[in-house]
């Protein structure tokens, strides 16, 4: 790498520097054209529920006689509750062994590990993507992830 984009002025980019920055500059463009598509897309049905929600909670309060911000105290209780787990059926829940036992296995199955080498060389260690197969209930590797991880460089 001695001779590559090392001549030249303080204003002067080598071709690393500009590859990184075309690459960072397409991954800008493609993250703000996908944002301005889905906000496109969503945004108005977004307003649309908002706006039946809010009907629907003005209706309960009048029906039951409730202030608005009663009503709407109660709904953020119940979303703390909802995020901590807790739910209105009497259903299992999230956190026991085998619900633990499939999140630990989903958070193995997708891990990528950089572990850096003595002579600084970062070596990518990609562990085998998991999917299950609903179907036949068993789990199977991705056929995509197995041919990057016998090529990890191509």
């Amino acid at each position: 790498m001695a001779g590559r984009g090392c001549s030249g002025g303080p204003g002067h980019l080598n071709e690393d520097n500009a590859r990184f920055l075309l690459l960072a500059t397409l991954i800008a463009l493609y993250l703000l054209g996908g944002a301005a598509v889905f906000s496109m897309l969503e945004l108005a049905n977004e307003r649309q529920a908002k706006q039946r929600w809010n009907e629907r909670l003005a209706n309960f309060s009048r029906r039951n006689n409730l202030s608005l911000d009663e009503v709407r105290g109660f709904l953020r209780h119940y979303e703390e509750a909802a995020r901590a787990g807790i739910r209105v059926d009497n259903v299992r829940p999230r956190w026991d062994f085998t619900g633990a036992f499939y999140f630990v296995g989903t958070v193995v199955s997708t891990i990528e590990e950089l572990v850096s080498e003595p002579d600084d060389k970062v070596i990518l260690l990609r562990l085998p993507r998991m999917t299950h197969d609903y179907v036949t209930g068993t789990f199977r590797q991705e056929k995509e992830h197995k041919e990057q991880r016998d090529q990890p460089w191509a």
